[in-house]
């Protein structure tokens, strides 16, 4: 009898034992599968913000705004900024004298509104931003560069200012020209050379002006013409009286 109890009691723990080691072991596999599925989400978060971010990166764009408006003001005043005291167009050019610039040689009625600014002293600078009617903007382009011709007709007879007129920028973005002969004036005597070189450089403060404003470097459309042998006055033509005055 006592054997039996021995034998039964025996049976009872080994039961027990084997019934804990099996729940421990369940438990052990429970806790890893948990982990491997918190790994698993982190692992998918990480992807997931990854993608985002490189989804985000991609969508920057340094392109500049195509719907933007640029009136004629805010490329005049990115031309000043530029070429800080370099720049002597501080003079607003009055509607009544308009009409003897390169604004009088614009048809008036196809012009939506201008900037037109001069120096105090005398020199060859002028800077003029036109917005233009739709479809005129070509047109223009050639009438200033007619106006052109007269300049460098008169630097050929009198040279002054040669390097910075002959540099003159005539560009076209839409419907938006602009004229700009510019930049710091050469003090004393000075060669032609490095006239020339300080031109180059001012020059280059204006191109990088007009491509931060529109976000693209728009060609110098300004065309030097052959010298006229025929002399006729250098070029000019000081009869005003055909061109319209703008806003009369």
């Amino acid at each position: 009898m006592k054997k039996i109890l021995t034998i039964a009691l025996t049976a009872s723990l080994i039961l027990a034992f084997a019934g804990r080691s099996n729940n421990a072991g369940d438990n052990s596999q429970s806790t890893s599968s948990s982990s491997s599925s918190k790994s698993d989400n982190n692992s998918s978060s990480s992807k997931s913000d990854n993608n985002s971010s490189s989804t985000t990166d991609n969508n920057s764009t340094d392109k500049p705004d195509e719907n933007k408006t640029i009136t004629p003001a805010e490329v005049e005043a990115a031309i000043a900024k530029a070429l800080g005291e370099g720049y002597l167009c501080t003079e607003v050019v009055p509607a009544e004298e308009a009409n003897l610039s390169c604004i009088g040689w614009l048809d008036g009625d196809k012009i939506e509104s201008y900037v037109l600014k001069k120096p105090t002293i005398y020199c060859q600078d002028m800077v003029a931003v036109v917005n233009c009617r739709e479809g005129y903007a070509d047109e223009a382009v050639q009438i200033l560069n007619n106006y052109f011709a007269q300049n460098i007709s008169y630097i050929r007879q009198y040279p002054f200012d040669v390097a910075k007129v002959e540099g003159t920028r005539i560009f076209k973005y839409d419907d938006i020209v602009m004229y700009i002969t510019a930049g710091a004036a050469a003090s004393g005597e000075i060669y032609a050379e490095d006239e020339a070189k300080l031109a180059a450089s001012e020059y280059e403060k204006i191109d990088s002006a007009i491509k931060q404003l529109f976000g693209t470097s728009p060609k110098n459309l300004a065309v030097i013409t052959e010298p006229d042998n025929n002399n006729n006055n250098g070029g000019f033509n000081f009869d005003d009286s055909e061109f319209p005055v703008i806003g009369g």
